[in-house]
């Protein structure tokens, strides 16, 4: 992902890659596959991190509909002594 760019609509506020590097990898075992991939989130930083993040979440509310509704408010009551 090296090589992808991430664009916000400011009209829908949705998020779009533009551009994504494609590669496969063939590994030996499932073992390495996971220590590579391991190695590659390491290898980011931690801005990138976040707008995959942000990308992943964003998808998963146009999936499933939730978050449309807006923050949920939260009260509690606490009695003091």
């Amino acid at each position: 992902m090296d090589s992808d760019a991430i664009m916000v609509d400011i009209h829908t506020h949705k998020w779009h890659i533009l551009n994504m590097k494609q590669v496969i990898k063939i590994f030996n075992s499932f073992e390495e596959a996971e220590n590579n991939e391991v190695e590659y989130w390491k290898s980011l930083d931690p801005n990138k991190k976040l707008t995959i993040l942000e990308e992943i979440r964003q998808r998963h509310m146009e999936i499933t509909g939730e978050g449309k509704q807006g923050f949920q408010r939260v009260i509690r009551i606490i009695k003091q002594k």
